[in-house]
């Protein structure tokens, strides 16, 4: 039988509606908390490791020294294309894994709404959740790590670095004054496939 590890940061942060359909497909489930029970080699050996979310963030190592470990762990498994799924906290830790900048976000993002699915995401498993509204509860972002895809995006909370706006209106601005180059660009990129990937492979 399958294992699948669920590694918590906090009691009341655990599998919740994703227990059902685990064990229908099988799996055993194993729960171990941080800093407590979570033996490295079981994080390493689970068929399927899930890292819960918690009230902490992945730059606190020097107060719970225990992320740095989980950090390493993450990104091995991640390299050997080991499934593992990350949810709040546990995404800022992939994020973290895969060398991508997690820092406090300008605002929190607390409230219930819908998803808005990227492309990537209405063609991935969480489009199953439609337009169901979520709980939103971060203080916390991420950049988005290099070859990885956006699934959703939750626009409460858009950038409000000045320099950031201006500078993405600079570039929009440059295109669209330039018409024909445009239509050559767009042209271009129609023929390439897989534009997040190759991106990815760049900044690597």
């Amino acid at each position: 039988m399958s294992v699948a590890v669920v590694l918590r940061h906090a009691a009341f942060e655990d599998l919740g509606l994703l227990a059902v359909p685990l064990k229908e497909r099988g799996y055993r489930i194993e729960v171990l908390d941080a800093g407590v029970n979570a033996r490295p080699e079981r994080l390493r050996a689970a068929d399927l490791l899930v890292v819960c979310s918690g009230p902490i963030s992945v730059y606190d190592t020097e107060r719970y020294p225990y992320l740095g470990e989980e950090i390493r762990i993450v990104s091995q498994r991640l390299v050997a294309h080991r499934p593992t799924l990350g949810i709040g906290l546990g995404a800022q830790l992939m994020a973290s894994a895969m060398g991508a900048r997690v820092y406090p976000a300008t605002h929190r993002e607390l409230g219930w709404s819908p998803l808005q699915l990227t492309e990537h995401g209405c063609a991935s498993p969480i489009a199953a959740v439609g337009d169901l509204p979520v709980l939103h509860w971060h203080a916390d972002t991420f950049d988005l790590p290099a070859g990885a895809r956006l699934l959703e995006r939750w626009l409460a909370a858009p950038t409000l670095e000045l320099d950031v706006v201006q500078r993405r209106q600079a570039l929009v601005g440059a295109f669209l004054a330039q018409p024909t180059r445009l239509a050559e660009v767009h042209e271009l990129l129609g023929t390439v496939r897989d534009i997040p990937r190759i991106l990815g492979r760049l900044q690597n």
